[in-house]
């Protein structure tokens, strides 16, 4: 998570305009599953303001505080979506768990 870390610490005190998505974001949320970007090579997903779907991203992101800086990640709901269009097994796994995570959240309140 360190290097991790790092590269969303320096995007952020750069001043870019980013949301945390994949399964980052999922893990964040409090998926349970490992991921590369956490545990190994450096991998980010971003998404940049050239995509057509960053504004309303980014309205519905959670914040997240991470190291005494605060995050835009990607909503639960946003995930779901984007890992139905990916459609790969770890995706399904995660719809899964974040659907649960989502449904708990719900009912807590």
């Amino acid at each position: 998570m360190n290097a991790f870390l790092e590269v969303l610490n320096q995007l952020h005190d750069s001043g870019s305009d980013f949301v945390v998505v994949g399964g980052v974001a999922a893990a964040l949320h409090g998926g349970s599953r490992s991921t590369f970007d956490l545990d190994g090579a450096t991998e980010v997903d971003l998404l940049v303001s050239e995509s057509d779907n960053l504004d309303g991203l980014r309205e519905r992101a959670s914040r997240v505080n991470l190291d005494g800086r605060v995050f835009l990640v990607a909503s639960i709901d946003d995930l779901i979506a984007m890992k139905r269009v990916a459609g790969r097994p770890q995706d399904l796994l995660d719809i899964s768990e974040l659907t649960a995570i989502r449904d708990r959240m719900k009912s807590s309140g």
